[in-house]
């Protein structure tokens, strides 16, 4: 289902699978242990003082595109909220809205048969409806990862509310690379800088928030050429979402605008 949705592949999902399931039992293990309270007791000359952390009350979650099991609807930030102790409403991805769906009712099922309060956890889909979370008077905390444009929609909505909330996101960005002039001068490392950007960059299709996705190089270094040929022995793939490629679409026509000569 993951695959179909997605077009990761069997093998990437697999290994993303292992990474959700190690995640949700961190957090379990830290819920239990209880040092997320950070009790504290001071008792001096008659005074009895004491301090823990409590739960906010519900969180919104907006998973990934990219992650749909380690930063999906059941990831680290629905894993860090439930071990807090706070509820969680989760925001389908419109990129994988059945396995969102069979994963919430993974959830669900697990956390009912911990014997957790009815409600601790639910999902809605749609645009709308996520901004009717954000909205909410009852959401205490929203959570996101994606794109820094809804990321930072989102921060703005959150701030203009009568009681504003945080918003705790990992949004992706440019993560320019630099190439030295003394690495540019050595055919054998830039023959293999240029590898290692291009296996960067189009690695899950060039979908991973902490790709590189601008090299600074000495003019002249030859570095655009070497870039070239290594993508040359790039096969393509296929992206998350219809969006995701009328955006790269959208990007390259822009930058053949603006004098780029695509490779």
């Amino acid at each position: 289902l993951a695959d179909a949705e997605t077009a990761l592949g069997p093998d990437r999902l697999r290994g993303e699978v292992g990474r959700a399931a190690a995640q949700a039992r961190f957090y379990g293990r830290v819920a239990a242990g209880g040092d997320w309270l950070g009790v504290r007791i001071d008792r001096a000359d008659g005074v009895d003082l004491r301090r823990m952390n409590r739960p906010l009350g519900p969180v919104a979650v907006f998973g990934a595109s990219n992650f749909p099991f380690a930063f999906g609807v059941v990831g680290h930030d629905t894993c860090s909220a439930l071990a807090a102790g706070c509820p969680v409403l989760a925001k389908a991805h419109p990129a994988h809205p059945r396995l969102s769906a069979r994963l919430a009712r993974t959830v669900a099922g697990a956390l009912g048969d911990a014997g957790a309060p009815e409600g601790a956890f639910a999902l809605v889909h749609g645009f709308d409806a996520g901004l009717a979370l954000v909205d909410a008077p009852e959401v205490t905390a929203v959570a996101f990862t994606g794109s820094q444009s809804g990321g930072t929609a989102l921060v703005e909505r959150a701030a203009r509310r009568p009681v504003p909330v945080p918003v705790f996101a990992e949004m992706g960005t440019v993560n320019p690379a630099v190439l030295t002039p003394s690495a540019a001068a050595d055919g054998a490392v830039l023959r293999a800088a240029a590898s290692g950007f291009v296996a960067s960059f189009t690695l899950g299709q060039g979908q991973f928030c902490t790709k590189p996705g601008l090299l600074l190089a000495p003019r002249g270094s030859g570095a655009a050429d070497e870039v070239a040929e290594a993508l040359a022995g790039v096969e393509p793939g296929w992206l998350l979402t219809e969006g995701i490629a009328a955006q790269y679409r959208q990007g390259l026509a822009d930058l053949e605008a603006a004098g780029a000569r695509p490779a």
